[in-house]
């Protein structure tokens, strides 16, 4: 293994000291192409795509391709470094065939932009590739919008051509949420899970430059932008590999967050019509028993179900240093504070603060439901039958206390 890693050493080396070698002289000799994977269906951080950068010198027998968008899945502790935005990504270098031939067995759609760039241009981008393939710089914190495979390249460009990519608008009204539900959408409980995590910034517009974090962005605007004298930044685009492999999927209904929680409302909503018909019938029967032993095992896996999710939030909130993740109004009616509800459903007797805390839990979530449409945030929809649970909860747990059930 020791061996395997000096070889691998050695060969990186080389591969550098040939980038410092290349001049502005023998530059002609060398094209530079950025790489777009398209979006595809393989794995849940796939549907956005993928971006790297082709360096290809016939006169140096150099055909690699050099991606920032490798981790280690196995490293110690990723989940836990990923959510609080503090996971390491590298650079790595791939022989260009061995990339594609990857991709044409994962049935991906590749494209090429060949760049526009003058022989001072290219040396300057080998001297700016030769640093970050140094074993110090490959490594990187990665973040999800400013610090990515597609960012890392779209800044080296912004570096080698001296100007923006965004000088055509300055503005766009799409957001964060946007962009990201435009490439999520075939999956529903993902694009659910993002509104639940993302707060009210991934509602902020964008300007073209900050929409780049995405490779079908870049390659978008990359292929529109143009120099001060009106030359096109891209030579040549060309599909290397074609795949119909994204296509939209048609979820079942139990694939859709909002049939789902209206679902788990109306069963809830039936658990608490059977107790009132037994309430009514007699308050002291065996039948009234069960089912409110029933009810209760239900409200209290809701509670519980949802302070757990709530957790997640609120650590994403305080701890992570994803972005997008802070100043989230879901923390109204999705927090760890609903334990107190769960173990309320396990006492016989009324405490007074957990009395407290189901009245403030009606209040505050009927007061969030009137306001909500006031709120500077994009919320699912999928949201309000669990809100109507979670009062339901409340409030049936309040009625037991003062019929002493």
């Amino acid at each position: 293994m020791n061996l395997r890693l000096m070889v691998r050493f050695i060969l990186l080396i080389l591969l550098i000291s040939k980038f410092i070698t290349i001049k502005a002289t023998e530059a002609n000799n060398l094209q530079i192409s950025l790489l777009t994977i398209v979006p595809y269906n393989n794995e849940i951080y796939t549907i956005y795509g993928h971006s790297a950068l082709r360096i290809h010198n016939s006169k140096h027998n150099i055909d690699i391709v050099l991606s920032w968008g490798t981790f280690d899945f196995y490293s110690t502790n990723f989940l836990y470094h990923f959510i609080k935005g503090e996971t390491d990504y590298f650079l790595s270098t791939t022989d260009y065939n061995q990339f594609i031939q990857n991709y044409y067995l994962m049935n991906t759609t590749v494209i090429e932009q060949i760049l526009l760039l003058t022989p001072k241009n290219r040396e300057s981008i080998c001297k700016i590739l030769s640093l970050n393939l140094l074993p110090v710089n490959r490594a990187y914190c990665y973040n999800f919008l400013k610090n990515n495979c597609t960012t890392r390249i779209r800044d080296i460009i912004e570096k080698t051509i001296g100007d923006t990519l965004n000088s055509s608008n300055s503005s766009n009204s799409n957001t964060v949420r946007q962009l990201i539900h435009s490439y999520s959408y075939p999956y529903p409980w993902v694009s659910f899970g993002i509104d639940l995590i993302i707060g009210s910034e991934g509602d902020k517009p964008l300007c073209k430059r900050e929409e780049l974090f995405l490779p079908m962005q870049l390659k978008k605007i990359l292929g529109s932008s143009i120099y001060s004298s009106n030359e096109s930044i891209v030579i040549s685009s060309n599909k290397i590999l074609q795949s119909n492999c994204r296509k939209y999927i048609h979820p079942s209904f139990f694939c859709l967050p909002i049939n789902v929680s209206w679902l788990i409302f109306c069963l809830y909503g039936i658990i608490i019509s059977i107790v009132t018909i037994q309430i009514h019938k007699n308050q002291k029967s065996k039948n009234l028993f069960i089912v409110n032993k029933i009810a209760k095992i239900c409200f209290a896996i809701l509670f519980f179900l949802i302070a757990i999710v709530g957790s997640i939030v609120i650590f994403f909130v305080l701890f992570s240093h994803n972005p997008c993740v802070h100043h989230n109004w879901n923390l109204f009616w999705l927090h760890p504070f609903h334990f107190i509800g769960f173990i309320g459903y396990f006492f016989k007797k009324s405490f007074y603060w957990i009395k407290n805390y189901h009245w403030c839990n009606s209040i505050l979530l009927l007061l969030f439901l009137l306001f909500k449409f006031c709120i500077p945030q994009n919320l699912n929809s999928a949201i309000n039958p669990y809100i109507y649970c979670l009062i339901l909860g409340s409030l049936f747990y309040l009625i037991c206390k003062k019929i002493k059930m």
